[in-house]
């Protein structure tokens, strides 16, 4: 560079001022770029919230049909405990109603 010291210092500016151009450039594009991851990261954060949400639900009406599949095991179990006792009492019911004929 063999040009006067005004050349070497326009020269110089020029190349200082492309240099903070595409910086500010580039910064502007970094800016959109986490813009837009925020807003996506925002996003899925929502989703992961409805997913809980609903994931909530489907364990609150898993725990009310198991509470109702208990009660119907109880009210089975009742039913064949009080059928086992009557099956049992036939043939003694069975046995005096004999007896009371035959005399």
């Amino acid at each position: 560079m063999g040009g006067s010291l005004a050349d070497q210092i326009t020269y110089g500016y020029a190349r200082l001022q492309r240099a903070v151009d595409e910086l500010l450039a580039s910064h502007a594009r970094l800016l959109e770029q986490n813009a837009a991851q925020a807003a996506a990261l925002e996003e899925g954060a929502k989703q992961v919230e409805a997913l809980e949400a609903a994931a909530r639900g489907q364990e609150q009406r898993r725990e009310e049909a198991q509470q109702r599949i208990d009660r119907l095991v109880e009210s089975l179990d009742e039913l064949d405990s009080r059928l086992e006792r009557a099956e049992e009492s036939q043939p003694a019911a069975a046995a005096a109603s004999a007896r009371g004929t035959a005399l």
